[in-house]
């Protein structure tokens, strides 16, 4: 009895566990929630090309962009996506290193300057 007890405790501290760590890894930002995005994450520019992905076993994409920064810095950005995006769009990233968490098509008149000079 205190065997099963002591199983069902572990199952549920698993569950929590994983649970938190499936919302924090998978649920992306929302550009609504006030400091999250700009105290960790970053918006990077990037121009989708027809070479720039992967397609994984489970129908999604792995996209591997080359960002810039408002500034200007160049980055690698790394971003699993759903669908197949169309080539030649402008993307905002929000990354933090090489993880790309959230993502949004954008117009070319809303990338800053220095960043649309490097895309180019």
């Amino acid at each position: 009895m205190k065997k099963r007890i002591n199983i069902m405790i572990c199952i549920v501290i698993l569950g929590i566990g994983w649970s938190v760590y499936f919302e924090n890894t998978t649920s992306g930002l929302k550009p609504t929630i006030s400091g999250v995005i700009e105290s960790e994450y970053k918006p990077h520019y990037v121009k989708t090309e027809t070479n720039n992905y992967k397609m994984l076993w489970n129908g999604k994409y792995r996209y591997t962009f080359t960002g810039y920064a408002e500034d200007g810095k160049k980055q690698e950005i790394v971003r699993v996506i759903d669908k197949e995006l169309r080539p030649d769009a402008y993307l905002r990233i929000y990354a933090e290193g090489r993880l790309g968490k959230y993502w949004e098509e954008v117009q070319e008149d809303e990338i800053p300057e220095k960043a649309l000079s490097k895309i180019k």
